[in-house]
């Protein structure tokens, strides 16, 4: 039979400086090194939340365009009347379905919203001009798929 040998705790002349690190991580600090890497990640978060900004605006300012594009009905840029030229504003049908029901408008556009912040905001290596590329491409997608299924069941094109 072998003898059991107890391991030794080997004391440094450095002991308190090796006791550092996991004392910082009971109080909460990172080390250097992870300080370093969540600094990185939240400069990357900070650039994607700064293209995000512009690709919601886009959406919000040219959203009565997109409704003019689908149902044909008079919306214009918010800077030339909005929907004030919209067939809505004229007795009797056709009324754009956008315009007639606002709740699922907006609710097609805050979508887009949540469908652009997903694309810039979730974790992965996609570059972020691709990202970007994808949150604008998802405006006319999300709005437009939400604009036809309104006019298909409101009978808008019959």
């Amino acid at each position: 039979s072998r003898p059991r040998h107890r391991a030794r705790l080997h004391l440094h002349s450095n002991w308190p400086a090796l006791l550092a690190g996991p004392l910082r991580l009971l109080a909460g600090a990172a080390p250097c090194g992870e300080r370093v890497i969540e600094q990185m990640k939240l400069r990357k978060l900070a650039m994607r939340a700064l293209v995000l900004a512009p690709l919601v605006a886009v959406a919000a300012t040219f959203f009565l365009n997109v409704c003019h594009l689908i149902y044909d009905c008079g919306c214009v840029s918010l800077w030339n009347g909005g929907a004030a030229f919209c067939n809505i504003q004229t007795p009797g049908p056709p009324d754009c379905p956008f315009c007639a029901q606002p709740d699922v408008a907006y609710g097609a556009l805050y979508g887009t919203f949540v469908v652009q912040a997903v694309v810039m905001l979730a974790p992965g290596s996609l570059g972020l001009g691709i990202r970007a590329l994808l949150g604008l491409v998802a405006f006319p997608v999300v709005v437009g798929a939400a604009g036809i299924a309104l006019g298909l069941q409101a009978g808008y094109w019959n």
